[in-house]
């Protein structure tokens, strides 16, 4: 019974996500301008659409709402500062992944370590940050809301 319940709730929530992030990306330009980074309206819309669909897929009830929402906004919190499940680099890393094509980045070998260990040192607080918030979610939940959340949580979003 839940399945199907949860079904339609998925499919809404991939609907909503994909239609905020086509209209954010017609506001500025279409998909894939602006040399990669995407817009603070763009990262708003794609974690609102990402914990619509968590939402559903966990099934979460009334009972489990106070957890869930310091959860959620948790998430919100670090997508705001830029990092998160998959965040932003701050254009720090963008030389090292071939982003400064023709621009003469000019970022030395030992600068995009810098880089890259500055950006692990973001992604490292923010789960520490995250990790007690999931950790009360997760003793909410019931046993097929916990097998959902050990797929769903922790997936890597782009």
């Amino acid at each position: 019974m839940i399945g199907n319940l949860i079904k339609p709730l998925v499919l809404g929530a991939l609907v909503l996500t994909a239609a905020n992030g086509l209209a954010a990306a017609a506001q500025h330009g279409g998909v894939g301008k602006g040399g990669g980074m995407m817009s603070s309206e763009m990262r708003a819309a794609k974690i609102e659409g990402r914990i619509a669909f968590l939402k559903a897929a966990l099934a979460i009830k009334d009972n489990q709402l106070d957890a869930w929402n310091a959860y959620a906004n948790g998430l919100r919190a670090q997508k705001h500062k830029g990092h998160g499940m998959r965040g932003s680099h701050g254009g720090g890393m963008r030389g090292s992944h071939g982003g400064d094509k023709g621009k003469g980045g000019g970022k030395t070998a030992v600068q995009k370590i810098d880089a890259r260990i500055a950006m692990m040192q973001t992604h490292i607080a923010a789960l520490e940050a995250l990790k007690p918030l999931a950790t009360a979610l997760y003793a909410v939940l019931d046993d097929d809301q916990k097998k959902m959340a050990n797929k769903l949580l922790m997936k890597k979003h782009h």
